[in-house]
Parts: structure tokens; sequence; C-alpha cells
């Protein structure tokens, strides 16, 4: 069915030109409505192409850019753009795009009179581009009174919102809305939004500006249903603010490269295509005009097919003489979200509003602690198992966890994240300027944490081969704070680096030793670049200045010891710090507070570790990097195809054992001293003994996780949190997901008083037809433990003599008896309560989902509860119900039974059934 666009749009004639030629250099291009339409007229072929028939046409606008044939870049009523084209390396091959652009203006401004088109009542989609030109400022008499209740694109350009089309825009704007507009431009108006930090603290910023802060520049975007915030060719953000009821909350799915920050491909892949915005709108429009599904208007299918569409033009280049843009590049990159076999490429991540909600509503620490690793699916357990066999490239491919590489050093941990890029972004600021200051940063963590290596490593990822930098290591704990003769030797040797012509990278190890002794002598050359040697004095040079603490384990405790030390200078000293590194280290960290005093008493260093897993649950993911890392860089035999080969229990000891007393210094001594000379497998055989595993960590705790057995109940064999990790793809583990809360949902749909095991395949199946997806509302306590429920199955179906094979294997399909159904119930109650208990879920006898107390912590039965430590263990047994012999009651053991129950339907629908394999 035809469907009707209306396209007003500013106009801009460019003039290409390319340098170095011997034929014609200089080449016109009309960048407005023709240039768009000729984009909707690519989209429209590749689309019937595909049997995805649309058929769409244009509402006739006169365009007041005239005849091409008869402009002139003296013609001063247009306005005219000047872009010199350059050849950028792209691999093997070159790339022509944009190095400069300036734009010449319009120095007359013509008549304007608008006459409303024909057939204008007739449009289905209105779209507006205002590049702040002309169309902005001119008066359009009656076409506000079309919008109603029509779809529209409006695209705006700095200063937002802005101009007379604007205004009388804003008097009609509300649903079917859609709003695109560029995040830099935000950034232009009276706002804070970071960029380059964390893509968590860019999403925080937006958010709080819009909804907390209700920024009164920002309105806007609180009025319109769908707003798209573009983040170029790394992210997008889409924002829904659902017109239903008016305190609905906003909703936000994300879209970005979780290897690049904001700004970082377009470094990578310098200079500039036109057609960014216009491309996404043309997508935006093939799905509110032609949705494959009644009114299911994909807009995260645009979003998507928008980055990998952009990034293949600008890496492809235009073509010049024929067009800034080679969209002959784009089918290849839209068959990956309309193709036969859509790939997973910038899937998108729902944000919770309830997170945000919760940062602004009271003043907690949780400011600086959400993070996207956080807001994963996966329980945190297995992604570190996953991370530690495979590699966290291979195992985080395809997931929305930002991951920050420098040189050998990758991290997933917002808080390390946002330092190391805050470091990069200063170190290479100061290595392009004039300054002969040095740049002085100071880098705390645990002994054994890695601070030297992860400075080092940072600068040999700088990307800026025209600065060497050479570092260079003094231990000022070595050093006579009496005599500082060791001290001007030192920085005669840095000031010998800077005159050969590099950039010394200084590291003063231990510079917080004998009691902030050294840092008096250090104000000078940190403020002037200059140190006095009796009656000299010497420039040191442009230099960086590292201070790696060895008494202060982060920057808060030194700051609070700077402080107090006046006599030692250092309030002085902290004012000439201008960046910081917490390296964080394999261990959990607690928030430091600086109100632990002797006079408190000795620490419990056991409850302390507790209580800081809480606080930083993504410790075991840095962990299972460095566990992955440490044996890639020193023991290579130990991976087969790029897999780690490993004992079950060694790694379930690497990856939970409370503490490592040394840090990363304790981890690679257990790897040292264990026997993996000629091994290809890392057995527990090869582990040291327990006297020599004391010195770096508690040798009895780490044995009794490397020894730690499944445990045998009636009927086969308990849920064994490490046995036969789900390897299904993660969109059928999606899909059991969703079949598993379906099921769920269908209990509590069902009438009061009806057993919940009576319902039947057939009532299941119509129910899981009308979800297609998880609720994006759910929180993700319960998406995570929907997910964690679905990658156990096979576990489970495993404890009791049975697998799981795909439809077309030729076994027959097996069935529970009901006493392995019962066994399966059980073991999923099991799983049920340690996966709660590892996500900070206590027992209460009332159910708080707030507060995280749930009634259902408690033993199966009797026999269980006589039992609970062995079937448990003690961390769990210890946050469940025992007092007063309280067992799970009849309501919540139905749950886990109807879940069993629908194990072979919901996995009917991925295409795998149930075959026996052993008598259990």
């Amino acid at each position: 069915m035809e469907k009707k666009i209306f396209l007003l749009s500013d106009h801009v004639i460019h003039w290409n030109i390319v340098p170095a030629t011997n034929q014609k250099n200089i080449f016109m291009e009309i960048w407005g409505n023709e240039s768009t339409k000729g984009i909707f007229t690519f989209l429209k072929s590749y689309f019937n192409q595909i049997k995805n028939e649309i058929d769409w046409s244009f509402v006739e606008v006169d365009s007041t850019a005239g005849d091409p044939g008869r402009i002139t870049p003296c013609d001063n009523s247009l306005n005219h753009a000047f872009a010199t084209w350059q050849q950028y390396s792209e691999g093997k091959n070159k790339a022509w795009r944009i190095q400069e652009l300036v734009h010449g203006g319009q120095a007359l401004q013509p008549e304007f009179h608008w006459k409303a088109p024909e057939g204008l009542d007739q449009t289905d989609l209105f779209i507006f581009q205002d590049w702040e030109i002309d169309i902005r400022n001119h008066q359009y008499p009656g076409l506000m009174d079309q919008l109603d209740d029509k779809w529209v694109i409006f695209r705006t350009y700095a200063p937002l919102f802005e101009g007379g089309m604007w205004q009388d825009f804003r008097k009609v704007m509300g649903s079917k809305n859609i709003l695109v507009l560029r995040a830099d431009d935000l950034r232009k108006l009276n706002t804070s939004i970071s960029k380059g930090l964390s893509w968590e603290q860019t999403l925080q910023d937006i958010i709080n500006e819009i909804y907390f802060k209700r920024n009164i520049s920002l309105y806007p975007l609180r009025s319109i249903e769908y707003i798209i915030i573009s983040f170029g060719c790394t992210g997008t953000l889409l924002i829904h603010n659902p017109k239903v009821h008016d305190v609905m909350d906003p909703e936000f799915r994300f879209f970005f490269d979780a290897m690049m920050v904001e700004g970082y491909w377009e470094k990578a892949h310098p200079g500039y295509l036109p057609g960014d915005l216009e491309l996404l709108i043309a997508l935006l429009s093939k799905e509110i005009l032609y949705p494959e599904i009644g009114d299911d208007f994909r807009i995260d299918r645009a979003i998507r097919a928008h980055l990998l569409a952009r990034r293949a033009l600008v890496t492809h280049g235009g073509t010049v003489a024929e067009s800034s843009l080679a969209l002959d590049v784009l089918p290849g990159e839209l068959n990956k979200v309309y193709g036969p076999k859509p790939t997973p490429d910038f899937k998108p991540v729902n944000l919770d509003y309830d997170i945000f909600k919760s940062i602004y509503s009271n003043n907690i620490a949780f400011k600086q602690g959400w993070s996207l690793l956080g807001m994963t699916k996966w329980d945190l357990y297995s992604l570190a198992r996953q991370i530690a066999l495979f590699g966290p490239m291979k195992a985080l491919q395809g997931w929305n966890i930002p991951i920050a590489k420098y040189n050998f050093l990758l991290t997933v941990d917002r808080k390390e994240i946002e330092f190391m890029h805050h470091l990069k972004s200063l170190i290479t600021e100061y290595l392009q300027n004039r300054s002969s200051q040095p740049l002085s940063i100071a880098v705390f963590g645990p002994p054994g944490s890695g601070k030297s290596f992860s400075i080092k490593q940072l600068a040999k990822a700088l990307d800026l081969p025209d600065y060497e930098l050479k570092d260079i290591t003094f231990n000022l704990s070595q050093f006579n704070d009496e005599n500082p003769n060791d001290l001007y030797q030192a920085f005669h040797a840095v000031r010998d680096i800077s005159l050969s012509g590099k950039t010394p990278l200084v590291f003063w190890d231990e510079f917080d030793s004998k009691n902030l002794a050294w840092l008096r002598y250090f104000l000078a050359p940190m403020q002037d670049g200059e140190f006095q040697e009796g009656q000299l004095t010497h420039n040191i040079g442009k230099s960086i200045f590292v201070f790696a603490g060895g008494t202060c384990s982060c920057m808060e405790e030194f700051e609070e010891k700077a402080h107090v030390a006046k006599a030692e200078k250092g309030p002085d000293f902290l004012s000439r710090i201008k960046g910081f590194l917490n390296v964080m280290g394999p261990n959990p960290l607690f928030p430091y507070c600086g109100e632990v005093s002797a006079s408190q008493g000795p620490i419990d260093e056991s409850r302390q570790t507790s209580s800081s897993k809480n606080t930083d649950p993504e410790y075991i993911i840095r962990r299972a990097i460095l566990i992955n890392s440490l044996l890639q860089l020193g023991y290579r035999q130990l991976f087969r195809d790029g897999n780690l080969q490993i004992d079950d229990g060694v790694l379930n000891a690497l990856l939970l054992v409370p503490r490592y007393k040394h840090g990363t210094r304790s981890l690679e001594t257990i790897f040292k001293t264990s026997q993996l000379f000629g091994k290809t497998k890392y057995h527990r055989s090869d582990l040291p003994p327990e006297s020599q595993l004391n010195l770096h960590v508690d040798g009895q705790q780490f044995f009794e996780l490397v020894t730690q057995e499944p445990i045998n109940l009636d009927g086969g064999e308990a849920f064994y949190h490490l046995v036969n990790e789900i390897t299904f793809d993660e969109q059928v583990v999606e899909k059991i997901a969703v079949g598993i809360h379906s099921i769920y949902s269908l209990v509590f749909s069902i009438p009061e008083g009806r057993d919940p095991l009576s319902i039947t395949k057939q009532e299941f199946l119509d129910h899981m037809s009308k979800m297609k997806q998880l609720p994006e509302s759910m929180p993700h306590d319960e998406v995570s433990q929907n997910y964690h429920n679905a990658r156990k199955i096979p576990e489970k179906l495993s404890a009791v003599g049975y697998s799981i094979v795909p439809l077309g294997v030729n076994l027959p399909e097996a069935e529970l008896n009901a006493e392995q159904r019962e066994v399966v119930s059980q073991m999923e109650h099991i799983r049920w309560v340690r996966h709660h208990i590892d996500i900070g879920w206590s027992y209460s006898p009332r159910k708080e989902k707030t507060l995280k107390l749930h009634d259902a912590l408690v033993p199966w039965d009797e026999l269980e509860s006589q039992n609970i430590e062995s079937v448990y263990g003690k961390k769990y047994a210890s946050r469940m119900g025992i007092l007063n012999s309280v067992v799970l009651s009849e309501h919540y053991r139905n749950l886990d039974r109807v879940i069993t129950l629908a194990i072979p339907w919901i996995l009917e629908t991925v295409g795998y059934k149930i075959v026996k394999i052993r008598q259990p």
C-alpha cells in the first residue's frame, strides 16, 4: 500500500574539492530534499529486493535550491559549504573522506512564501530536517494543524529548540513524534554531560539532566514520545516517554559498541561524511510506515541498521565524483538486521529507570556503583567462569558489557574504565601541548595490584607515534629522607631522558612512605619543572610524574593523610596532582570511609571481606580476567584452541577464595609454585602444598573449595554449580528464559483453587505465544533469575540420568517419572536459593522485594533442614531461615514443580528434547 511522506529540509550546496588531480577536481552536490530522497529511493529498492515490499512517495514541495545547472559558488541566495577531501588509510585500502568543511553561509535571504502542497492532508509521515539555516525561521501557516495523530520525525540541530517553526511544533508535539539529535548538540545547552569517560556516566548524566534535575532547557525531551540521541558511530540512546498514563516511567534502550567509548571510533577513522542522520531517518520511516507485524514499530531495528550502515559508509569512503555516499555498500550491512540470518550486532540493553530513581532519590554511594556489567543477565559467577576458560574477548562477545583494552591491560570494571579513560585523555592532552611543567598523577592500590603495570600499558596504548615515552622507576622508601642527594640524582636521570628527546614516564614508588616526608621535595619540580641542587637550578623538562602509593590503598586514604600533614606540605602536594588511578586488583574492595581506627578494636577480616563482596560483587570478573591473562602470558601450553584446560575444582578455588593476601602478586606466585612445566592441563595435584598456599591465601579454605564434591540426595545428584556449564547459544537461552517466565506467569493467571500441576501443554504454548520477550519492566534480579534457571536445566536433568539433544537426533524422547520430577524440583529450589543469596537476598518470614527479603529462602523439607549446611553450604545456610524448623510451603514447592513439568515443553519450543543417558 502506497504511503505518502512530506519532507521539509534545509539545503546546502556542497562544493567537493579533490586536491592533487589533473582532471576535474571540483564537484557540486546538493544536500537537502533531493539527497535525502536519494537515500529513500535506495532503501526502497533494497527492501523490495528482499521481498519486504514498500511503496512510498513524496508530497511535492518547492525546492529552494533552484536549478542545479545554474548554481555557482557566487550565488549568495544559497547556503554554500566547501569540502576538502582527502584519502585516509583503512587497512590495506584507501577511503575518501572530508578533511575540512567550511560553511560559506548565505548573504542574501530571498523572500519566502509558504504554499501548502496538494495532498498534504493525505500524508502518512511528516519529516522536518532543521540544519539551523532557513526553515526554522520561516512561517508555515496551517502546516502544524496537519500533524494531529500523524507520525512526525523532527531532526534538530544546535542551537536546539529555537526558531519559529520549532515554537509552532512544540504546541502540537507529543505522541507518535520522534525527535532525532546529536549528543554533542545537547552538551551545547546548559547541561553537564560527560564525554568519553564511561558509557554509564554519560547515560547517568543525560537521564539526570532530563528527568531529575528537570533542566528547563531540556523540557521538550520529556514531552515527545520518542527521543533518539546519537553518539556518532559508537552508540545511540532511545528514550520512550509513554503517553498512556502520565505517571508511567520513561523507558531507555541503549545501543553501543562495547569495545569503544564515545568518539573513539571516529578517532580511529578520521574524516567526515555527510548524510548520517538522514540515513537514520530513512530507516525509521521504513519501520513506521511498514511494520512487519501490526503496530509493532521496530525502532530498535532502524537504529541497529543505521549504526552498522554508517560504519560501512565511513570505512568505504565516498566516491566524490558521483556522490559523497557509496550506497552500494549498504546491503551487506542491512542484511545483518533485515536478512534471513540476522546478527546480534548492536543489540540494545534496557536500562532500568528504578536504578536512576535510587541514585537521585537519596545521597548514597550507589551513584558511582551501578554499571552495565552489573545489569547483565548472567549471574556473575557463571560469567567469570566463561571469562577464565575462554578469555574475556570470546566470553563477552555479543554482550552489552563495556570493555576497555589498553595494550595488554583489559578491564570491564566501570570505575577502572573511568580512571583509565580520564588519564588517557589527560596524558594525550599534555603531550600535545607546549607545557614544560611535569604532569603529576597518582596511582594507588593494594600491594601487588599492578599499579605500575596499569600505567605502562596505558602509555603504550596512547597511539601517538610522534611522542616517545621512556619509563624509569625510583623507590623512595630506599632513599635517605634526611639527605635529598639521592633524589637529586634521580632528577638528573629524568632530565637526561628529557634532553634525549623522549618524554620520561617517572614512577616515584612508595612516595607516601616515611610519614609523607618526601612530599615537600616535589613541590617545586611539580609546579615549575625545575629543582635546586645547592646554588644551581636545573630544568627537568617535559615529563610525566607517576606517584605510586605504598602505604595508602586508595586516593581517598591518601587525601585524608595529606590534609592533616601540613608540616610535610601535604595540602600543597595534593593541589599539584592532576589526576589519579585506583587500581582495583583481584580482591573485593570495601569503600574507604576513614572511620576505622585502633580505638574501635581489631578489624574482623572475614566479616570485612564478606561485606566487601556485597559492595563490590564484580570483583570476581576482575579476578577471572587476571586468571586468564596471567596463564596466557606464562603458561600458553595450558590452552587448547584458545580454551583454558583446568580442573573444575582448581578454577572454583581460584575464583571463590575470599582473599589473595598480596593481590595479583599472590595469584602470580600460586601459578609459579604450581607444577605446570610441560603440563597441558592444570590439575589439582599441580597445586603447591597448603603450607605454601598459606603465604598467599587461606590454604585450608582454598583446598576446601578445590575438593568440594557434588552432594547426593535420594533419587540422584543434587545441583552442583560447577558441573556442565551451559553451552547453549544465547538466543536459545533467552527463549528458554521467556518460557520459564511464561509458565510462572501462567500459574498466577489460572483460577484460584485450581491445581497448578493440572496445566496442560497446550495451555502453556498458547500463553507463551503471546510473550515474545521478558517484560521490559521486569527488575534486573528477576531477569537474571530466569536466565540462570535456563542455563542450569541440563545440569538438573543430568543428575537424574537425562540429557538434551536437538529434535532431529534419532533417539527416543524420554519422560521423567514422578520421583525424578520431584528430585529435579528440589534441585531447582536449591539453585533458586543459592542464586538469590548470591545476589544479596536474605530470609525473612515476610517477603519484601525492595529490601531483598524472601520467605522462601528455607529448606525444602524436614530431611533437608537437618542437613542444611551439607546441602547448601555454610555460607548459604547462614542467610536462610533455619529457626523453628520452618520448611518450604506447598505453594512454593508447586511453583518449582510446575517449572519442572514444563521443561520438556519449553525445550521443544527451541528445538530440543530430553533423552535418557543412564540409570540414575
